[in-house]
């Protein structure tokens, strides 16, 4: 009895383990990134005007309306991401989230270079971008882990 009880209890002591350490920091960057959409979402949202003064923009009906448009996607897709923190597919979330980062972070230096946007842009993308890179990494190196055990 005591080798049976013993051998099981091993076995399955480990996984939990790696997975809680992985899960834990899986967990933090789906929160950051929700955070940072729901943030962003709301001054696009409450106040388009200062957002697009950041980026240098001219605020006209239009370019409100649009902000605020992305705006609502913004909140909309970080209450998801709080949502998938309690989910089992965290790893797909993270590299949803480190898509999205990282294709509006290209969006923002292609207006750069075109004059669209103003230096400010830069600064955020490569925020941006390099949060998209560290939720890919921990994603990709999650699931090896996840599918071994």
């Amino acid at each position: 009895m005591s080798d049976e009880s013993d051998t099981p209890e091993s076995e399955v002591a480990p996984a939990p383990r790696a997975r809680s350490g992985t899960s834990g920091l899986v967990r933090l960057m789906i929160a950051v990134g929700a955070v940072l959409f729901v943030a962003t979402g709301a001054l696009y949202v409450v106040v388009p005007t200062v957002a697009l003064d950041i980026l240098n923009i001219q605020s006209t009906a239009t370019s409100e309306y649009l902000l605020r448009t992305h705006g609502i996607a913004l909140l909309f897709g970080g209450l998801l991401l709080l949502l998938a923190i309690a989910g089992r597919m965290p790893a797909v979330v993270l590299l949803a989230l480190a898509a999205y980062l990282i294709g509006t972070s290209v969006v923002d230096v292609v207006a750069f270079v075109q004059g669209i946007a103003g230096p400010a842009t830069l600064p955020e993308a490569i925020t941006r971008t390099g949060l998209g890179v560290l939720c890919g990494a921990v994603a990709v190196r999650r699931n090896p882990a996840r599918s071994a055990h």
